[in-house]
This record gives structure tokens, sequence and C-alpha cells, in this order.
């Protein structure tokens, strides 16, 4: 049976500190900085998480979970590497390679990823949105601040290959 932690997502303080993040990883010489996405919570709208990088905490926003279906679903819990990539659609941002049956996931802005085939907004194709802050569009699950949480992504892993697990 799998853990959830259902943790408001308008509140991204942790021990009375905002910004404090407890598993914090810094970039040591030769080594690479690592992230983690804790997954709290799923519904219709999309699956909401916090990305803990760089002493940072931003919010995630993935499709929901339809057993690792092309374009229509989260890509599995598990550690891959990402690496800087170049999008056509999304400019500078991260691709996650090895992902079992599934490629091209990309970590970029945006603000909806909710089940198209339910009625509901996605800016997602399998991929891993980020935002400063979790809330609601047209009243659906968003992350808000998009372009800036990508920012903070490629400020914190200063533009080269690193690794994140998704739990």
């Amino acid at each position: 049976m799998k853990k959830v932690v259902d943790i408001s997502p308008e509140n991204s303080t942790i021990s009375g500190k905002q910004g404090f993040c407890p598993l914090s990883t810094t970039r040591a010489a030769g080594f690479f900085m690592s992230a983690t996405i804790y997954r709290y919570r799923e519904t219709d709208e999309g699956t909401r998480g916090w990305l803990f990088i760089d002493d940072r905490i931003l919010h995630t926003l993935e499709l929901p979970d339809r057993g690792n279906q092309q374009n229509i679903s989260r890509i599995p819990a598990g550690e891959y590497r990402v690496k800087p990539y170049q999008s056509p659609t999304f400019g500078r941002c991260y691709r996650l390679d090895a992902v079992p049956r599934r490629t091209f996931i990309l970590i970029h802005n945006g603000n909806w990823a909710g089940d198209a085939a339910k009625g509901y907004k996605t800016h997602s194709a399998g991929c891993i949105l980020v935002g400063l802050q979790a809330g609601r569009l047209s009243n659906q699950a968003a992350v808000l601040s998009s372009r800036l949480a990508r920012s903070v992504v490629e400020t914190a892993l200063d533009w080269e290959p690193s690794t994140i697990k998704i739990i």
C-alpha cells in the first residue's frame, strides 16, 4: 500500500521555515546535483508534487497515472538521469533519459496536466510541469509562475546533467 501524504499545496513551509529543504543536496566538484519529487495528491486534474532542489521547494504537476501510457499518463516513480535540452516548443529545459517505454519526457513550464479524455486542460504529454506555487486556474488544479520556476531549476542544475528521483 502506498503511503500518501496530503499536505496543502498552498503551503510550502516545512518545519516552520519558508523554503527549508530537509532533503537538500549541494553540488560538490565532480558530482551531479540531484533533485527529488514527492508526489502527494492525484486526481483527474493531475498529480501534484513537490520538487526539492538546491535548498528550494517548487511545485510540480503531472498527468494522472494511466499505466504509463504515452501522452496520457505520468511516468513511473524511479530515478532518472536528466540532461539539458533545447526544446523547439519550450526553449531551455531538461529531458529525462531511460524512462521505460517513453521518450522526450521533459521538465518544462506550463500550467495544467489534467486528463484530457475527461475534459480537463493539459500542457503535458507526460512531462513534469514546475511552478513556484500550486493553485487553480479556470477551476482546475494548476502550477503558477511556471516560467520563473523553470528558471530556478535551470539555475540550480547549472545547465548540467543531473539525476532526479521521483517518489
